[in-house]
């Protein structure tokens, strides 16, 4: 997750890690359903049936280009939203495009990216590359 800004010594320390880790990986990116399901198996969680949390993560998607961008045309998302239980922990995740969304835990946001994975186009993307190496260790 990135929490600071994008210095050329981090840009250079991303562009690294991508070129000494590209040739061994592969698009292994997983569904939204997928990321959802292994959500709801290792968390604690409280569904949040919120219009409001759910327009949250759609317009998260629809208003960046590279999460869009795993949308088909004309499909629009379809977030499920919840809480970590007994934490303040906010979670959205799309079931169409696989986009989440995670408000109150870096850790809890490493831990789905790791899962996830990365597509072909992902692969393309030096900082998505470094970050999923980092999530993975």
């Amino acid at each position: 997750m990135l929490t600071k800004e994008a210095t050329p010594e981090l840009i250079k320390e991303w562009q690294n890690i991508y070129y000494n880790h590209i040739d061994n990986l592969v698009p292994n990116r997983k569904t939204g359903c997928e990321i959802d399901e292994y959500f709801r198996e290792n968390y604690s969680f409280v569904s949040v049936n919120d219009k409001n949390a759910k327009e949250t993560v759609i317009q998260n998607i629809i208003n960046n280009e590279s999460f869009k961008e795993k949308l088909s045309a004309g499909v629009k998302p379809k977030p499920m939203t919840y809480t970590i239980r007994d934490s303040n922990i906010f979670v959205g995740i799309d079931l169409i495009s696989g986009y989440f969304y995670v408000e109150g835990s870096e850790e809890v946001y490493d831990d789905l990216f790791a899962y996830r994975g990365l597509d072909e186009s992902d692969l393309k993307n030096f900082y998505l590359v470094a970050e999923y190496i980092r999530c993975k260790k």
